[in-house]
């Protein structure tokens, strides 16, 4: 074993949530060969393309949802409400959102109690964007003795970035908002957000699969570069050993009618079988009309 993967190794088996556990502190021991020696990490880059699709997913009141959801439901919440996140502080915004399957979204926002209501937001990129990379970056200008390097510190990295917010309790985000500050600044002009893997993957897992699934995204490219394709509105009937048991009841476009609210409608679910059934018919009503609102800058 080498002295990384034993440095690597104590940390894993640290007390995370113990009050005087300093996780900057103990990321610079694993990353430095010798206190006083340099700290190397690697940083890289995605192009997300235009034509992508992102969903978000909202645990919400089924009341709420029966009164009428706005444009602003659809969004990152104003800055007078947001509270910290794993990469946002309090007042300062990002849009959450996965790419993937809708059904993993329902996961990462802990939509997982019996009965709960949501509405699942399907997103699509309108022009590409770039993201920081927050786990391996796949250089192909390394030789192949610094790519195994690269692909242990990285993953190392990701993992710390994406600890549950279980293991550390209240502290979580205020310590992943710093090892942000230290490891991935966004460079201004260039970058949109940040692109990270599942923040519920097991660090332990030897087939773990390093793509990233998750992007958070700064309102203003969010806005200028996401159009709301639809949404649509289910309940959680169950979760279990890891799958969801969901019901979905209506779908909109991102288009408000004149009150300033979506139009629900119900699925015809005499005719739809399977989730993947439901989703054909989403694709199927939407593909000769207008990919939802544009976002309001």
């Amino acid at each position: 074993m080498s002295s990384f993967e034993r440095r690597r190794e104590k940390f894993w088996k640290s007390v995370f949530a113990d009050p005087i556990f300093d996780l900057d502190k103990e990321v610079d021991h694993v990353l430095r060969a010798r206190p006083d020696g340099p700290l190397l990490f690697p940083f890289s880059w995605d192009e997300i393309p235009a034509g992508t699709e992102l969903w978000r997913a909202r645990e919400m009141d089924a009341d709420a949802i029966n009164a009428g959801i706005t444009e602003g439901d659809l969004w990152e919440p104003p800055a007078a409400v947001a509270t910290a996140g794993r990469f946002n502080e309090a007042n300062e915004p990002l849009l959450y959102t996965c790419i993937g399957l809708p059904i993993q979204t329902l996961t990462e926002a802990r939509v997982l109690n019996p009965n709960a209501s949501f509405i699942l937001i399907g997103y699509e990129l309108v022009e590409s964007l770039n993201a920081k990379r927050v786990g391996v970056t796949q250089d192909t200008t390394l030789t192949a003795r610094q790519q195994k390097i690269e692909h242990k510190i990285s993953e190392f990295l990701a993992q710390v970035v994406s600890i549950p917010a279980e293991s550390m309790g209240s502290t979580t985000y205020e310590h992943t908002q710093r090892l942000l500050r230290d490891f991935y600044r966004l460079e201004e002009g260039w970058e949109s957000g940040w692109i990270y893997w599942s923040t519920l993957a097991d660090p332990d897992a030897e087939d773990l699969n390093l793509e990233p699934l998750n992007l958070a995204i700064e309102p203003t490219d969010a806005h200028s570069k996401l159009t709301v394709r639809y949404v649509l509105a289910g309940t959680q009937q169950e979760y279990k050993d890891g799958q969801h048991h969901i019901a979905l009841h209506a779908y909109a476009s991102g288009q408000c009618d004149g009150d300033g609210r979506l139009s629900f409608k119900s699925f015809p679910h005499e005719q739809l079988s399977s989730l993947q059934d439901y989703f054909d018919h989403l694709d199927a009503e939407f593909e000769d009309s207008p990919i939802g609102a544009q976002a309001i800058v």
